[in-house]
Parts: structure tokens; C-alpha cells; sequence
């Protein structure tokens, strides 16, 4: 009959007690997910700390464990609850998350730091944002976050709903796709109706004014019916010209950005009588064709606005630039306008503003009566040369 030595029983000892503590693990997970466990020790560097996991009452628990949303309670930055909802957004077993650092889940940036801070330290006591959540399977989900402090216990705390805002984010790319193939599509039309202009209708033009000055000449200067029609003619030429500047100006493709608003600003003047004057920087080269036909636009539509509604004697049209952006900046000293209440401009603001936000860009319009109007665009280099790489 064989015996057990000393070391042979110490053993079955260690073996007894792990699969007991196995058990007891075992155990709490379940607890923790049927949500009959409310509160959890969690060992820190400052030591042990207790977290409320879930309140204790049910109803509240059924209701947050159905939301189609992630919800998370949030102590001093440590996730203290969250619902299974928010445990499959990023991927990660619930009892994992528990404990956790918010920032384990929630890609940092100096808007969500700036809003926690002063949810935190009650400068506030709700705010919303727009974020991104880290995936355990390396994955990023666009959520909206949004956040209201209430106390828990007598300690100040922050509750979090997430939703995640992925097929939002998807059809706003895809508006943002269609809106650009529209824009170039309508770039594309009018340059070859430019070129058809001045290679075409211009030459029959110039043709016939030849031809009618040729008569004036035989016929003398009192013959006044070809000299008018010579005077008509040369306004049509000239008429033309104008158009087909504006549909696609040459300078813009053969002699850059700056040299194309020189040309709209003198032609601006020369036709309205309002004085316009061009602060301009050469860009270099920084900036793709559309790059260079966004601002080139954006400026011919502030100059429009500033004809029909401003009653403005002076316009000045800056342009700069740095290693991060260009800037594109048209104030006038005109009759201004009140901003609309309900965030709604016009048609002409709408569109420079989504020809901006195409290439990543911030568009702003300030204006006040009897003030003037600021039109200022913001080209980030960076997202603009993606814009440029992926086209």
C-alpha cells in the first residue's frame, strides 16, 4: 500500500485551493454578467479600491441592459458600470471592462480631455462630442459620446452614452464623394464650353469684326450703320471673353492661383466700381488643380455676394499660407447682415462652405450690420494632398 509523503499532500492542498479559487472566479463572472454582483474590488497602485458595477435596481438594470446604446458610469476615470451593449462595441469580455481605464476604449483627443475636465471638475455638467472607440480587435468605431455628471455615494461621477454612428459616418463619405465627382463634373463642362467659346464663337466674332472693319474702311467714316454694327461686334467679342473667363480662367491653369484672382479682382472693379484690392502670397505649388479651383471659386462667390447684397466700397482679398494650410480671407466694408438664428444661410454661403469641407477645410462667414461681412476658408496642406493623392 503505497503512503503520501509530506510534499505529496502539500500538493493535493495547493491543488484544492486553486480549483477553489477557480470556482469562486468562476462564480463572480457569472455573477457580474447575470448582474447580481453590485460593486467590485479592483487592486490598484494606490490599493484597493471599491467600484459600484450596477445599481440595485432591477428595473433600471433591464432598462440600460436593453438600450441599443453603450452606457458607462465613470469614477475618477475608471469604468465602475458599463452594459453588455458597450461591451460588444469595443470588443472586449464585460468582465474585462469593469475596472478598466476609460482610456483603454476611448481614443484620446484635446476635445474629449477638454470636456471629461470639465465634467470633472464640474465646470460643467453635461457636453457631447464626437469620438472614436478603440476595438480589443484593433478596430475603430465613430461614435457620439454623450456625457452628463451626477453623484454617486457623495462622489462626483459621469455617465456616458455611445452610440455608435458608423453608417452615419459612411453616408456622409459617400454625400461627400458625390458631391465632388458633381463639382469636377461641372468643372469639366465648363471648361470645354469655355474652350468652345474662345475657340469657336470668339474666332467668328473676330472674323466678322475683321471683315466690318474692312467695309468702314472702303466706305468712309459716315457710313454709320457698319461702324455700329463694327462697335456691336466688339462687345459681343468682349462679352464672350468675359463668360469664358468665368466658366474656366485661363490664368488659374497656366499661370497659378495668385494670378487668377489679380485678374478677378481687376475685373471686378472695372465692372462694378468698387475698389478691390488682392494681398496675396504665392503658393508655390502647394495645392492640387482642385485645391486651386476651391479657393479660386470660394472668392469668385464672396465677390458676387459683395455686388449684389453688400453696398460695400472697398473689398480686400488676402491670401496666405504656412506649412499647415492656406488661408483665404475676403472682407468688405459693407452693410453686413444678422446671422440667421436658426444656423440656415444663404445658398451662396452653402456652397462655398461644402466646396471647403470637401478638401477637409473650415469655412467661416462673420458679418454685422453696419460692419461688414469676413468670408475666411482654411485649406489644411495635409488633407488637401490626400484629397489630391487619392483623386
Amino acid at each position: 500500500m503505497a503512503t503520501r509523503t509530506p510534499s505529496s499532500n502539500h500538493e493535493l492542498r495547493q491543488m484544492s485551493e486553486l480549483q477553489l479559487r477557480l470556482a469562486e472566479a468562476e462564480d463572480t463572472l457569472n455573477a457580474i454578467r447575470s448582474g447580481a454582483v453590485d460593486a467590485l474590488v479592483v487592486r490598484t497602485p494606490r490599493g484597493e479600491q471599491l467600484f459600484t458595477l450596477k445599481g440595485a435596481d432591477q428595473t433600471y438594470r433591464i432598462l440600460v441592459e436593453a438600450m441599443n446604446e453603450g452606457a458607462v458610469t465613470l469614477k475618477r476615470g475608471i469604468i465602475s458600470f458599463c452594459n453588455n451593449h458597450f461591451a460588444r462595441m469595443v470588443r472586449t469580455p464585460l468582465e474585462k471592462v469593469f475596472g478598466a481605464s476609460l482610456l483603454d476604449f476611448v481614443e484620446s483627443s484635446p476635445a474629449f480631455w477638454s470636456l471629461l475636465r470639465q465634467l470633472q471638475t464640474g465646470k460643467a455638467s453635461r457636453g457631447s462630442m464626437e469620438g472614436v472607440l478603440c476595438a480589443g480587435n484593433g478596430a475603430k468605431v465613430p461614435v457620439l459620446l454623450a456625457a452628463n455628471r451626477f453623484f454617486s455615494e457623495g462622489e462626483a461621477a459621469i455617465c456616458l452614452i455611445v452610440m455608435d454612428i458608423s453608417e452615419r459616418k459612411a453616408a456622409e463619405r459617400a454625400r461627400q464623394e458625390l458631391s465632388r465627382q458633381i463639382i469636377n463634373a461641372q468643372e469639366q463642362e465648363r471648361q470645354r464650353v469655355a474652350r468652345d467659346l474662345h475657340d469657336s464663337v470668339n474666332q467668328l466674332l473676330s472674323s466678322a469684326k475683321y471683315r466690318l472693319g474692312s467695309m468702314a474702311a472702303k466706305k468712309g467714316a459716315r457710313h454709320a450703320p457698319v461702324i455700329q454694327a463694327h462697335e456691336l461686334i466688339e462687345k459681343a467679342i468682349n462679352e464672350v471673353r468675359l463668360i469664358s473667363r468665368n466658366l474656366r480662367p485661363s490664368e488659374l491653369d497656366d499661370l497659378g492661383l495668385v494670378a487668377a484672382l489679380r485678374t478677378l479682382a481687376h475685373d471686378f472693379q472695372k465692372r462694378t466700381r468698387i475698389r478691390a484690392q488682392l494681398k496675396a502670397e504665392a503658393t508655390s505649388g502647394s495645392l492640387s488643380r482642385e485645391g486651386n479651383m476651391t479657393l479660386y471659386r470660394i472668392a469668385q462667390e464672396a465677390l458676387n455676394n459683395v455686388e449684389k447684397h453688400s453696398g460695400a466700397k472697398k473689398v480686400t482679398i488676402t491670401l496666405t499660407h504656412s506649412r499647415a494650410e492656406i488661408r483665404l480671407i475676403v472682407r468688405d466694408n459693407g452693410k453686413g447682415f444678422r446671422p440667421s438664428s436658426n444656423g440656415k444661410s444663404g445658398w451662396g454661403l452653402q456652397n462655398m462652405n461644402e466646396r471647403a469641407t470637401l478638401l477637409g477645410g473650415v469655412f467661416e462667414a462673420s458679418s454685422f450690420p453696419g460692419r461688414g461681412t469676413t468670408i475666411s476658408v482654411r485649406i489644411p496642406l495635409h488633407g488637401e494632398n490626400r484629397t489630391k493623392n487619392g483623386s
